[in-house]
Formats: C-alpha cells, sequence, structure tokens
C-alpha cells in the first residue's frame, strides 16, 4: 500500500510539473517577443535604403562578378536561446541568406537559407548555443536580376519550451516504465545491457556533432519536414506534401511509404531540430533492429540466448547495414531491415513447426503479415524483393509448401496484409493506375540495364577500406566478416557433408541472394528478354539483394553456433573473437566518418532544398520544374488575391470580369484537388493545364472565396479504417491467445 501511494504521489507530480510547464508556455505565446529592430538599421556597402520599399537592386548598380553580401545587420549581442527570423523579400532570381554568429564556425553551423524567386517571404527558425557578441544576418546577393528586400523580423522563439516539454515527457514516460516494469528488468538486466550495448555500438557515428550528408538525406529530410507541415495544417494521416518544390506540392507519402517518420515528424512539432530529429529516429531503428533480431533469433534457436545475442550483433553492426545508414542514408531500406526478422522467424517456423498443431501454427500468418505490411509501409522496392526470394523458397520447399495447413497459413498472412496495409495500397494503385507520373510512364520504355551497378565477388570481401576517402565516393557493399565467414564455414561443412538440410536451404539462398547481388547476374539478359524483366530491373541497384543475404547468412550464423560451437570448449572465444570483430568494425568505420564525411547540421525547412527531389518519380508526366514561377496568375479577372493558405489548402478572394477567365495556382494539380467557394458550388480543375498546375474557371460577374485543398477519396479514408480496425483486431485476436497459453 505504502509503494502504490508513493507512486501516486509520483504520478501526481509529474502531472503537475507539466502543467506548470504547459501554463509557462502558453503565457510565453500570448507575449511579443520581437526584438523591434527597423529594417533601416540593416547596412549594405552597395545600396542604400529606400524609406517606400526597402532594400532594393536591379544589378545595374552594382558591378560584381560574384555572390556578394548586400545586407548585413542588425550586428548585436545576443544570448543563447532559439530566435525565428522573418525575411520578406522579391527576387528575380533565387538568392540566399546566412545567419552569422561572428566566428570562424558560423558557416558550419548554420547553412544558407535559399531565398526562391517562387517565393516571396521565409521563416527561420535557429538556436544559439552560446551567448553571441556581434550577431548578423547576412543576405546574400548573386549579382544578377532584380531583389527587394522589404522587411526582416527577428524574434525570440517558443521552442525552447517546447523542447522542454518534449524533454519532460520523455524523462518521465521512462522512468514510469522503469518503474512500472522494475522487476523484470532485474531479471534481465544483462540481456537489455547487452542490447543497449549493442545499439549504442550500431549508432556509434550519431556521436558527433550534426550528421554525414548522406547520398539521400536532403530527400528524407524534406520527407519529415513535409508531414510536420502537413499535421501543423490537421492533415493527418499526410498524402500530399506541400513542402516540396517551394510550395508547388509532392506526393511522396503516397507512393514512399512513411509509416515511422511520423515518428520524428511529431518531434519537429515540438522544435527538435530536423537533423536532431533524423538522429534521434536513427537511433531507434538501430534499437528496434537489434531487439527484434535478438527476439526472433532467440525463438529461432529455441532460447539460445549468446547465439541470439551474437547473430542480432553480427546483423546490426554488419558492413552494409552502416553503409545504409551513414553512407547512403537509405532510410526506406534501413528501416524495411528492422522487419526482416520477423519474415524470417514466421518463415522458418512455417517449414519447421508441426503443420498438424494448427492452433499453435496459424499465428505465423499474423507475424508474417506483420513483418510484410511493414515492409510495404517502408519501401516497397525491398518488398518486392522479398516476395521474389520468398517465391523462389517456396518452390525450392515445394513439397512442404503445398501442405493443406501450409496454405491456409500464407493466404491467411496474405488477406491480414492486405487488411493492415490498405491505408497505402490504396492510394498508391489509385495513383499508379489513375495519375501519370513518372515512375509508371517510364516503367514500359526505360531500358534500366543494372547488371553494371551490381557489386563485384571481390567487393563482398573488402571488410576496411576508407569510406570517406578524402571525399570519394566509396560503399561497404559487403554482409561484413562475420556473416561471410559464417558462408564460408557452411560452404566448407556442406563438402564435408556435415550440414544440416535446414543449414544448406540456408546457404543455398545466401549464395542465390549474392548472385543476384553481384555483377554477373544476368540483370541486362532478363530485362531484354523476360516478361517480368523490366519490372524486376526497377530495384535500380542490384547491390540491395546485400541485404536479404544478410538475412539468411544471419540465420546460418545463428543456426551453426548453437549446433557446433555451443557447449564446446572454445565457445567463449568463439564469442569474444565475433564481439570483438564487430566493435573494430564499427570502430573503423566511425573513425573514417569522423575524419572525412561531409557534416551537416539543420535546424528547420528554410536550411533544406526543396528541389531535391531525385529524378522526379512522382512528378506528372510532361512537368518542366525549370520552367515554374510563384504568384498567381489570372485572365480576364478584375482581381485576384489570396486570403490564407495552409499547407495544402488555399484561400483566394476572386473578382471576375469576362467570360473567358481562368485562374492558375503555383500547385501542382493531382488527383484530389478541389477548388470548392462558400455556396459549396465546386469548379472543374483542368486537367493537363500549363505545367500540370491547378487551374479553373468562374463564371463572369462571380464574386466570393474560393478554397483549393487537396481531400482524400472517400475509399482512401476506407482504407485507412479498414487497416485500423485490423490492426485493432489482429492485436486482440493474439492477446486473447496469449492468454490462454498463460
Amino acid at each position: 500500500m505504502k509503494i502504490r501511494k508513493q507512486i501516486w504521489c509520483l504520478l501526481g507530480a509529474e502531472i503537475l510539473i507539466l502543467l506548470f510547464w504547459t501554463f509557462r508556455m502558453l503565457i510565453y505565446f500570448q507575449t511579443d517577443q520581437s526584438l523591434g529592430f527597423m529594417l533601416s538599421d540593416w547596412k549594405s556597402d552597395y545600396i542604400d535604403y529606400d524609406d517606400s520599399c526597402g532594400w532594393y537592386t536591379n544589378g545595374e548598380n552594382i558591378d560584381v562578378q560574384e555572390e556578394i553580401n548586400l545586407l548585413y545587420g542588425p550586428s548585436i549581442p545576443l544570448k543563447k536561446g532559439t530566435y525565428t527570423a522573418n525575411i520578406e523579400y522579391r527576387c528575380a532570381q533565387a538568392q540566399h541568406c546566412l545567419v552569422d554568429v561572428g566566428t570562424d564556425q558560423s558557416y558550419a553551423q548554420f547553412p544558407e537559407i535559399v531565398l526562391s524567386e517562387k517565393k516571396n517571404s521565409v521563416s527561420y527558425d535557429f538556436n544559439l548555443q552560446d551567448d553571441v557578441e556581434d550577431f548578423e544576418i547576412l543576405i546574400r546577393y548573386n549579382g544578377s536580376g532584380e531583389f527587394l528586400v522589404s522587411n526582416i523580423t527577428l524574434a525570440h522563439s517558443s521552442a525552447y519550451f517546447k523542447q522542454g516539454l518534449i524533454l519532460l515527457l520523455a524523462l518521465f514516460l521512462t522512468t514510469d516504465l522503469c518503474i512500472w516494469r522494475w522487476k523484470a528488468i532485474q531479471e534481465k538486466k544483462t540481456t537489455l545491457v547487452a542490447l543497449a550495448g549493442i545499439t549504442l555500438l550500431s549508432a556509434m557515428p550519431l556521436l558527433k556533432d550534426g550528421i554525414a550528408f548522406g547520398d539521400d538525406l536532403g530527400f528524407h529530410l524534406l520527407r519529415i519536414e513535409g508531414i510536420a507541415r502537413e499535421l501543423r495544417c490537421g492533415s493527418f494521416p499526410v498524402h500530399m506534401s506541400s513542402v516540396w518544390l517551394d510550395d508547388f506540392g509532392y506526393p511522396v507519402s503516397v507512393f514512399y511509404g512513411d509509416m515511422l517518420l511520423y515518428f520524428p515528424a511529431v518531434l519537429r512539432l515540438f522544435a527538435v531540430p530536423v537533423v536532431t530529429a533524423y538522429k534521434l529516429y536513427v537511433l531507434a531503428i538501430c534499437a528496434g533492429t537489434t531487439v527484434l533480431t535478438y527476439g526472433c533469433m532467440k525463438k529461432i534457436l529455441r532460447g539460445n540466448w549468446e547465439g541470439a545475442m551474437l547473430a542480432s550483433m553480427a546483423y546490426t553492426t554488419m558492413s552494409y547495414r552502416l553503409t545504409n545508414l551513414y553512407k547512403r542514408a537509405a532510410v526506406g531500406e534501413y528501416s524495411a531491415m528492422m522487419f526482416f526478422p520477423l519474415i524470417a522467424l514466421a518463415v522458418y517456423r512455417i517449414y519447421t513447426e508441426n503443420v498438424d498443431e494448427w492452433e499453435r501454427y496459424k499465428r505465423n500468418a499474423w507475424l508474417l503479415a506483420i513483418g510484410i505490411s511493414g515492409l510495404i509501409g517502408t519501401h516497397i522496392l525491398s518488398t518486392e524483393m522479398t516476395v521474389i526470394m520468398l517465391c523462389a523458397l517456396s518452390i525450392a520447399l515445394f513439397k512442404k509448401t503445398v501442405r493443406r495447413n501450409t496454405i491456409k497459413v500464407y493466404l491467411r498472412a496474405a488477406a491480414w496484409t492486405c487488411l493492415l496495409s490498405a491505408y497505402f495500397v490504396v492510394p498508391f494503385l489509385d495513383y499508379y493506375l489513375n495519375v501519370p507520373v513518372n515512375i509508371n510512364s517510364r516503367a514500359n520504355t526505360v531500358q534500366y540495364h543494372i547488371q553494371a551497378e551490381g557489386v563485384g565477388i571481390g567487393q563482398l570481401f573488402s571488410f576496411f577500406k576508407d569510406v570517406y576517402d578524402n571525399g570519394i565516393s566509396l560503399m561497404f557493399l559487403t554482409p561484413g566478416p562475420i556473416l561471410m565467414l559464417a558462408l564460408l564455414t557452411a560452404l566448407l561443412c556442406w563438402l564435408r557433408r556435415r550440414c544440416s538440410n535446414e543449414m544448406k536451404i540456408l546457404t543455398a539462398g545466401a549464395v542465390l541472394s549474392l548472385y543476384m547481388a553481384s555483377n554477373i547476374f544476368p540483370w541486362d539478359y532478363m530485362e531484354d528478354h523476360w516478361i517480368g524483366g523490366k519490372l524486376l530491373a526497377q530495384i535500380q541497384f542490384p547491390w540491395r539483394y546485400i541485404g536479404i543475404a544478410a538475412v539468411f547468412l544471419t540465420l546460418l550464423f545463428g543456426i551453426f553456433y548453437k549446433q557446433y560451437i555451443c557447449g564446446r570448449p572454445y565457445q567463449k572465444y568463439v564469442i569474444g573473437v565475433t564481439a570483438a570483430i564487430c566493435v573494430l568494425s564499427v570502430c573503423l568505420y566511425t573513425v573514417d566518418y569522423n575524419g572525412g564525411a561531409n557534416m551537416y547540421t539543420a535546424y528547420d525547412e528554410a536550411e533544406l532544398h526543396s528541389d531535391r527531389i531525385g529524378k522526379g518519380e512522382y512528378l506528372r508526366f510532361g512537368t518542366d520544374i525549370g520552367t515554374l514561377t510563384g504568384g498567381l496568375y489570372w485572365e480576364n479577372i478584375q482581381n485576384v488575391s489570396l486570403v490564407e493558405r495552409r499547407g495544402c489548402c488555399v484561400q483566394l478572394f476572386c473578382q471576375a470580369a469576362g467570360e473567358q477567365n481562368m485562374i492558375r495556382l503555383p500547385m501542382f494539380y493531382y488527383k484530389g484537388y478541389h477548388a470548392i467557394d462558400e455556396k459549396k458550388h465546386e469548379f472543374i480543375i483542368e486537367d493537363n493545364a500549363e505545367n500540370n498546375q491547378i487551374q479553373f474557371s468562374v463564371p463572369e460577374g462571380y464574386t466570393g472565396n474560393i478554397t483549393v485543398a487537396f481531400r482524400e477519396p472517400w475509399y482512401w479514408r476506407a482504407a485507412e479504417w479498414i487497416s485500423l480496425m485490423a490492426l485493432a483486431a489482429g492485436i486482440w485476436l493474439q492477446s486473447r491467445k496469449v492468454r490462454r497459453t498463460v
């Protein structure tokens, strides 16, 4: 009773602290935190201030051959904290601005902010970690075109309170969880410490300030920022993101599963810097991968603690995964790799458990469905590769596959997967089949010819090398020394006829996957001569199959350890050597990372380049982003003005004059956009308008407010409810089965 009273006192204290902090934050919101500087307080060595408009140049009065600091100010001391700068401008070509704190490191700490010609204002949040004696905002000019700076404001930001709130919530939840499960933690403290150590080991490069600007980092940071912006505007779930291409919009979330990216996006709502939110996401994925791999391997190895832990370490710290995490910043792929162990456990059980014990056997359907649904919600290409390997495995084990209960499990898994993934699959298929975007317009016309991109056999054994050698682009395209050694050992055992059947199957699966990842697999021939070859070639890089091979190799390593090492006199030496090699691999990678990677730090979306759309796979076919111009455009209309814009929702005031009138918005038109006025009358948006922008006409003499917004079709919403109910039903059914067995 006394302990329960103490717990209630602790919860009460936590609630009071949160309420007090929230009250302080609300009071802060209601007060003006502007620093109160005038635009005329800024200075320029090239132009003069004009009271009627501000700071203006057309380039003719400035004879420069390079980018210059056109305007700077207010040159004041600032205390450490969070601030918001807002700049109103107009330019004919993209310009830049920079926060300068008067130190040699300022350019590294605060990347340049783009002042796009398609917009007329930018709001930028930043954090000063120390007091600054001479704070300036530098407005840069590239020497070409008109450029007007009409207003600059600087104000204290409430980000400090938001960050404090999320930190308190995390602290209290962690404390309460530890108290609630204290006995279980004490019983499994060795396991928890080991899992935490593996997680931190794989996340070691995150300890440095900033993060390496990986190949796809800019794209994925924009995905996070795009979700966060739409959540602020009240859209959930997010399908159309307005942050891309200077607010023209891009349907990334329709084509690219972002189920897990809501975690860093919610952190952004609490003013956590975007790079920090991303690093916390990487840490969370490392933890999830470590725990899931350990849990699944422990079940496969039937409780062998050491083998499961070593297998988890080998999989989590393997070289190819580190490449995806830090060199490539391949968010979709390394997130999908977290679900591979779940699929491996389900398939392993399907082919090794007693099919006659139906109540026990059928649970594998739910496990497989969760794993495949996780892949669908994170990375479609990983889903495609997994399905291909599952088909190959089912054919190889044909006699076991065609058993009645096995077929029933696969059908149940397929049904559960369809229900759980309907929230993503329905919008994806709707757009893929009905919206002409580049990714489907090119599917049957582009020759991929990806064989040359495959990994060389020698690269599979290149375990230690400089990935960031003076900026030269190299990658670890190998599962790493432990997993490759497991493969070689298994092949040797097979030759000596000491290999079990399950080890033979795993060895064959690993060899096939590595063969498909190599540059000797006939990808080009298949694309040119096989019906489905072009579809298979859309994986872009054959070496993606290394991730699939790693699953086979991890299982092979764990089973080999249990059968040939566990209980032997040399067991402790194998454990020590395996752990040492994993630690050494990560440490060498981290040293190279810290010494050669180009580090990047960004606070919010103003520092991100919104045109990082890769090859523009999700643009509507025929769109030319090089000719885009910002602002509204209209013909034969007396007046059109922007009343308000929130994300993908724009409200206009319109006064029409002539009959042949037209309004065009600086937004791309995709299925789901509607133009509706206050009387619920809908205006038809023209398809295939100039540059695929939103364009519509209004009746002669029309006056009123028109709202243009993205609204999901009813069947998208129905699919979301189906997935939600399927998830709830599945959890309920599985929990009932667990209670029955306890």
